[in-house]
C-alpha cells in the first residue's frame, strides 16, 4: 500500500489555506498575454481569431494562407522558428485553423509575433 508522503500533504495543506494573491496575478498576467497574442494574431492579414475564454491557446483561421494547417506550421518552424500546431492533429474539422499558446513570457510572445508577421509576408501573394 501507498500514500503520500505527511510532509507532502502538510505542504499542500499549506498552500491551499495560504495567501492565494498570486493566483490573481497570474490570472492578470494570463489576461494580459491573451489579449496581446489575439491583438496580433488578427493584426497580421491571413489570420482571423475570435478571443477564447479560457485555457491558454488559441485556434486561429489560417485558411487565407491557402495551405494546409500541417503545411503552414511547417512554414512557420522553418521561416520564423516559431512551433505552432496544425489544427488537423485536432481531427478533420481543425483542418485550416493552427494551435497557438501564450503561456510564455510575454517578451518571448512579442518575439516570436514578429518572427511570424515577417515570415507570413512572404505568403502575401498567396491570398
Amino acid at each position: 500500500m501507498a500514500c503520500v508522503d505527511t510532509f507532502a500533504q502538510y505542504a499542500a495543506l499549506g498552500a491551499l489555506k495560504g495567501s492565494q494573491d498570486f493566483v490573481n496575478e497570474m490570472v492578470a498576467e494570463f489576461d494580459r498575454r491573451r489579449r496581446f497574442v489575439f491583438r496580433r494574431l488578427n493584426e497580421i492579414e491571413g489570420f482571423s481569431c475570435a478571443l477564447p475564454k479560457g485555457a491558454f491557446y488559441m485556434f486561429p483561421s489560417v485558411k487565407a494562407f491557402s495551405r494546409s494547417s500541417e503545411e503552414f506550421a511547417q512554414f512557420l518552424l522553418k521561416e520564423a522558428r516559431v512551433a505552432i500546431v496544425p489544427g488537423s492533429a485536432f481531427g478533420s474539422y481543425g483542418e485550416g485553423y493552427v494551435r497557438t499558446s501564450y503561456a510564455a513570457v510575454y517578451e518571448q510572445l512579442e518575439e516570436a509575433f514578429n518572427r511570424i508577421e515577417k515570415a507570413v509576408r512572404k505568403l502575401k501573394g498567396s491570398f
